[in-house]
Order: C-alpha cells, then structure tokens, then sequence
C-alpha cells in the first residue's frame, strides 16, 4: 500500500511541475477539500476542481475553479491527470463507469483517492512519512502507527463536522506552548536544545488568541499541545482551561498533550482536560532515563484519561547539527529535499503567533541562531483577519522549500534510508 502511494505521489509531483500535464480533482465537497489540503502538504499543484453540480459550476472552491468534466475531458491530448475524491456508493460507482467509457486507465489518467482512504486512512501515510517499508525501523514505526492510527482513523472517519466548509484543512499542528523543557537531548526533534540558556515560555492568553485567529480560516484534524516540556509552562492548566472555552474548539477534530513522562502534573490539570468537549488523550516518550511514564500513565488511567505511550527509539531523525552546518545546496537539491521531507507534510507548528510549515527550526529561527526569512511562516498577529485565509493558502500552496532546509539533512534524503537515530538526554 505504501509504495502505491509513494509512486502516486512521485507521479502527481512530476505532472504539477510538467506544464502539458495538469492535475484536477474529482468532485467539490467537503472530501475534496480534505484532499487537496493532502497534495498541498506533499507540494504538488492542482488546476482546478471537477464537479457534476451546475451549483458549483463557475465558482471557486478554497481558491480554485470548479469546472464540469466535460470541460477538462475536452483538453487535447488527456493532458489530464484525476484525482479522485467522490466517497459516497452512488455517485463513486458513476465516476468509475464515466472513467472507463473515456478510456481511461488507472494509476496512468487517474487515482482512487477515495477508495485508498477508505481502506487506510491517508492521515496514516502521512504519519508515517509517505515511505516504503524498511527492515526493522519500519517495523517499529509501524507497530506504533498502527497503534496511533487505530482509534485515530475511526474517529476521524466519524467526525466530520470540524471540517465542513472549510477550505483549508490541516492535518496536525503543533502548538508550542514553551521552549523550556528538563532533557538535553542531543537529537531534539526541535532543535531546543541549542537554546537553553534563553529558552521561554510563551502568554497563556496570546496562544489562545493566536489559535484562535487560525481556526477561523482552517480547520485541524489534530492539535498537540507540546513545548518543550509542556509540564515546564507556568499556566499549563490555564492553556487547558482557555482551550475549553473556545467557541472554534468544533474547528479541531481531536488533541492530544504530548510529554517527555519527566514531570508528573496537577490532579487539577487532569480534572481540567476532562473538560474540553471534542476528543482529547496524553501521549508520553520513553526515551528519558528520568522519565515518570508509568506513573503519569497509571494516573492517567485513574481519572479516565486516554493515553498513549510510544515505543523506544521511533520517530527520531538526525537533521544535521543547523548551530554549526550550513549545506551547500543547490536551488533544485533543496525543493528535492523540502519535498521528501515528512516534517513540512506533518508537522505544522504555531509557535509565539507565527505559523510555520515546518517547526524542526522554528525556536532557533526567532532566537537568531539561524537565519529568520519571513517567507519561512506566516504571522498571524500582522495579517489582518479579511487577508488571512489568501495568505495562508498562497504560503501552503506555492512554498517549494524554507530558508531552513539549509541547515538541514532531511528526515530522509533517500527513498532507501532513513536519518535514523538513537535519542539522547
């Protein structure tokens, strides 16, 4: 399954950059949003939306035309390439037979979406990085994949109502609520480590505020709550207070507290979590000697909080050493690099009113340790409310690599390798 979707998207990237290829996406609803938000993320462009409801005929949806499939089928050459985004039993089983009366062949003039998500939920491609199985790491994702992704994808599937009407759709974001955290690991997946000594925790009141503004142009599929060591923030519980009174918490489909399991929280802050109204659970590491994981996990389950504890030694990545390295690439190497990368794909971050693409660098960007390009992120606090969704869709859409990918390795440079390592306090 995995390497379909690998060569698929291999193929989606070459057509978007091909100017006698374009790419269109069946269908114009709620799925097809969620779709292109997906090709967005993996950097490829789409022409225009295809639709059979004279409603949406000669309007635009999340910035693109809805045209009718007559239209595109009359372009020369099947200079067309379709994405399928149509779910439901009727209209799916019409889109296949209209696709077999134009002669077209899959995987060559179209691709299933819709039916590859049904049968395993993209997001779970996502996680894991859009790549092919490999020896005993990929085991290891996967056993934790499948882990995460089980009662992940089935209340995704069930919930929908957080996405409706909304034209851009953002699979995770991290909100980083602190840089300060209690370990020194020398692969921080973050990078805090090169910041310790002016490490900060950010206003409660302000990062509400800032996720806020963001949800009133996009909607999240998973919001996580980190630092640092979010147990370090000051006004944790206060954060969590805040994020339960937000009248667009509908806009986030579930969350999740991610901990280092090195500090044990307040029974307050348990009682508070308890609180929030969309779908919520802890999710502790274990590489830290120090870590406290089994007691915050026995207390989670005391009060009835989801939890979830990750295997030893998945999910880290080398990147390079962005303090000291500068990598002398080329233009074309670094868009190759940006586009393998799983981070800009996955790890969305909001971070001091600034969202990046990608937050591997975010900390050491706003301490100056490496360059700070303001096309790296948007700032929320300076876009006025009426221009927001535009430059948001214009920085998800047309981005081809960040001034950080510099400093960078990659999270895998090579489809037949990992940047795998071991993690550190």
């Amino acid at each position: 399954m995995l390497n379909i979707i690998l060569d698929i998207v291999d193929l989606l990237r070459q057509y978007s950059a091909d100017a006698d290829k374009k790419i269109f996406i069946r269908g114009a609803g709620n799925n097809a949003r969620r779709v292109l938000s997906h090709l967005i993320g993996c950097g490829i462009r789409v022409e225009a939306f295809v639709d059979a409801n004279c409603k949406n005929l000669q309007s635009r949806v999340a910035g693109l035309p809805v045209i009718s499939a007559e239209s595109m089928y009359a372009l020369p050459n099947k200079s067309y390439f379709i994405v399928n985004s149509v779910q439901s039993d009727k209209a799916y089983l019409e889109i296949r037979d209209e696709f077999q009366r134009h002669g077209l062949t899959e995987r060559e003039d179209y691709f299933d979406f819709a039916n590859i998500s049904a049968r395993y939920d993209l997001r779970g491609v996502e996680f894991m990085g859009l790549v092919p199985a490999y020896d005993s790491v990929e085991e290891k994702m996967a056993a934790y994949v499948k882990t995460v992704i089980a009662d992940y994808t089935s209340l995704v599937n069930a919930n929908t109502d957080y996405r409706k009407n909304a034209d851009i759709v953002l699979n995770t974001v991290n909100l980083v609520c602190t840089e300060i955290c209690t370990l020194r690991c020398s692969n921080c997946c973050t990078k805090n480590n090169q910041i310790l000594r002016d490490a900060k925790s950010y206003d409660a009141d302000k990062i509400v505020y800032d996720l806020d503004k963001l949800l009133s142009v996009a909607a999240v599929t998973k919001l996580v709550i980190m630092g640092g060591e979010i147990f370090c923030h000051p006004n944790y519980i206060s954060i969590i207070k805040a994020l339960a009174k937000m009248k667009s918490i509908n806009r986030i489909c579930c969350c999740s507290i991610y901990s280092n399991g090195t500090l044990l929280p307040s029974e307050e802050f348990y009682h508070e979590l308890k609180k929030l109204s969309i779908p919520f659970y802890v999710q502790l590491s274990t590489y830290a000697k120090s870590a406290k994981t089994q007691e915050i996990a026995m207390q989670c389950k005391h009060y009835g909080i989801p939890c979830l504890v990750m295997p030893e030694d998945v999910l880290w990545f080398a990147r390079g050493n962005p303090g000291n390295a500068v990598y002398d690439y080329t233009g074309e190497q670094r868009e190759g690099l940006y586009q393998r990368c799983f981070s800009p794909h996955f790890c969305y971050g909001l971070q001091d009113g600034k969202f990046y693409i990608c937050n591997v660098f975010s900390s050491l960007q706003q301490h100056n340790v490496i360059a700070d390009n303001e096309a790296d992120y948007v700032d929320l606090r300076s876009v006025n409310d009426s221009g927001l969704k535009e430059r948001l869709t214009d920085y998800l859409y047309n981005t081809k690599s960040l001034t950080s990918c510099n400093y960078c390795t990659g999270t895998f440079p090579n489809y037949g390798k990992y940047n795998i390592c071991k993690p550190a306090e």
